[in-house]
This record gives structure tokens, sequence and C-alpha cells, in this order.
């Protein structure tokens, strides 16, 4: 089984070393982001980026789907 992993805050400081890690690692690591066009300029291609937003429940869905673990 894959393990596919959603890091929360990727932008933050911990985050984005967190996804840094994970994707040089070759986990498949989803980053959970307001602003998913911008970050994914930022974060390359290994990196899958979602709109999340702690403050809003309707982006929960999409951005967990196929996740089996939470960071």
């Amino acid at each position: 089984m894959v393990t596919n992993i959603l890091v929360t805050g990727a932008t933050g400081n911990v985050g984005r070393e967190v996804v840094r890690l994970l994707s040089d690692l070759d986990y498949p690591v989803t980053a959970a982001v307001r602003n998913p066009i911008e970050s994914q300029k930022s974060f390359g291609s290994n990196v899958r980026c979602v709109l999340f937003d702690f403050t809003n429940p309707e982006t929960f869905t999409d951005a967990f789907a196929g996740i089996n673990k939470l960071f």
C-alpha cells in the first residue's frame, strides 16, 4: 500500500521542511495550502498541491481524497 501524506501548514517554516524532506525521500506528498497555483510554483512537480483552509470545511473532502497519513 502506498502511503499518501497530506501536510497541513505546508507553506510555514516546519511544514515546508517536512514537504521538502518527504519529497526528497520520494514519498507521495500533498501540500495542503490556501493558494495551490502559487504554491505549486514553489514546491515543484514532485509535490501535489491542494486547496485547504481550516476555516472552510468545504475544502476538506477534496484535500483528504486518497490520503492515508496527515502531518
